[in-house]
């Protein structure tokens, strides 16, 4: 018995060694392959494995939970790096990043501090598309490089000043066309039949501003116009859309951290009165020069000439800056502009055009023009062409 168990264990034994053993360096390779992860642990962490704050190492959770982003500058007129705005220990101490940029952070009493050296503890801000930010936050622990990320997104804690600029464009309104524009433009205002007009008031004066699409205002002399070159350091505003009702305009503040979407309404429409024909006893000077009395006065007119209605009665617009002041809306008023004296028919006639004070209606008009005693006796009789209404002739 004892016998045979020796034979068997013999046996087995010069089986085991005459089978031949497998190369180590091709198990082992075998063996890594099989046991290779779906996502490589390096990965962890990054791209559309970042980590949030509340799944990284507590290191930089808490840099997480100390770190608030205010918000970034969306001005269309920055020329460098975007500037983010962020705050540490719950907005006690509040300081600005270019995007990208390494900020260095030290301990203090109060907690994380901004250094200006360069420190074992850092962290980088990325803008991304969407608009959030990635923080990049990374330590020097002992003899190695620790290195974390997570996403934050705007806390919204700024808020857009009432500011006058602010105020000024809340109390503004719309005009989508100026039939003064259209029908006494000229070359010089050609391409301005199809802006906006943005009318606004300061504490001095009303105003007007014509845009287009895209077109982007300045505030400055507490008034807005129109950005020619520099805008930076000034609050701003672009005008997103003009509308058949309103024009949607973006508006920043000087650092331009935050904005406000403003639409501003359509003027409404004043009802539609008789306008006052102003001209009496118009008597021919010239083939260009009429006399006629406007009330207890009796005037001089040249083709050409401007006339504006005020509380105490007509008066001329002589000066260049006059007209300009009526043209940008700093002057609200009647107008009557003398355009020529035609004849028909054999009579003298005094042709004009009447705007209203919003210079959304007007009215050509001719007055028969008195040029001797027969035609002084003639029934005073006004010849009103077709009226214009918001659209044109009818």
């Amino acid at each position: 018995m004892g016998v045979c168990a020796c034979v068997i264990v013999l046996s087995s034994g010069l089986l085991f060694f005459s089978y031949p053993l497998p190369d180590v360096k091709t198990r082992m390779q075998e063996l890594s392959q099989v046991r290779t992860p779906l996502h490589p642990y390096e990965l962890i962490g990054s791209l559309a494995l970042a980590l949030n704050e509340y799944h990284t190492s507590s290191w930089a959770r808490r840099i997480a939970n100390e770190l608030l982003v205010l918000g970034y500058n969306t001005r269309p007129d920055q020329q460098s790096a975007v500037s983010i705005a962020f705050s540490l220990n719950k907005g006690k101490k509040s300081f600005t990043a270019k995007n990208e940029e390494f900020i260095f952070l030290e301990e203090s009493k109060e907690g994380l501090a901004c250094s200006e050296k360069k420190t074992a503890l850092w962290i980088q801000p990325i803008l991304l598309n969407n608009g959030t930010i990635l923080i990049k936050v990374s330590r020097q622990f002992h003899s190695t490089e620790q290195n974390a990320e997570f996403i934050s997104s705007s806390s919204g804690l700024l808020q857009m000043p009432n500011d006058d600029f602010i105020q000024q464009l809340q109390n503004s309104s719309y005009l989508s066309f100026d039939l003064l524009i259209q029908h006494y433009g000229g070359p010089r205002f050609a391409n301005w039949g199809k802006k906006g007009t943005l009318k606004c008031m300061n504490q001095m004066q009303s105003y007007a501003c014509f845009v287009s699409e895209a077109d982007l205002l300045v505030f400055k002399n507490q008034q807005w116009q129109v950005a020619s070159l520099a805008t930076q350091g000034l609050p701003l505003a672009r005008v997103k859309k003009l509308l058949p009702e309103q024009m949607q305009l973006e508006v920043w503040d000087e650092k331009g951290f935050c904005s406000r979407l403003i639409e501003v309404p359509l003027q409404k429409k004043l009802k539609r009165t008789k306008l006052e024909i102003p001209f009496t006893k118009i008597r021919m000077r010239s083939a260009t020069q009429v006399s006629c009395s406007l009330g207890k006065k009796r005037l001089f007119l040249k083709q050409g000439d401007w006339l504006f209605k005020t509380p105490s009665g007509w008066y001329r617009l002589d000066k260049p800056r006059d007209i300009e002041d009526y043209v940008y809306h700093r002057l609200i008023a009647e107008v009557f502009i003398f355009d020529a004296i035609v004849k028909e028919q054999g009579c003298s006639f005094m042709k004009g055009t009447l705007f209203d004070e919003t210079r959304m209606h007007m009215q050509q008009i001719q007055l028969p023009i008195q040029t001797g005693k027969k035609e002084a006796k003639m029934r005073k009789k006004l010849f009103l062409l077709l009226p214009f209404t918001l659209k044109g002739c009818l």
